[in-house]
């Protein structure tokens, strides 16, 4: 799944659209509608947009267990 798509569906879960999330994250619908038709998004806004929605971003070695 590409990043875009995890937003995507995120923002449906919990009946967030586009709008809600710019207002959140201070920023422009237009800005966020941008972001979100990205296949590639940086780290930084990908976390910034994640925040908004309550999730994070978590790395971990792909050869051990998460908890």
């Amino acid at each position: 799944m590409k990043t875009n798509e995890a937003l995507r569906t995120i923002m449906e879960k919990q009946s967030v659209g586009v709008s809600q999330l710019a207002k959140r994250i201070e920023k422009s619908s237009r800005l966020v509608s941008d972001r979100l038709s990205l296949e590639n998004i940086s780290v930084e806004k990908l976390n910034e947009m994640l925040r908004a929605l309550d999730y994070k971003l978590v790395i971990v070695p792909h050869n051990k267990p998460t908890s």
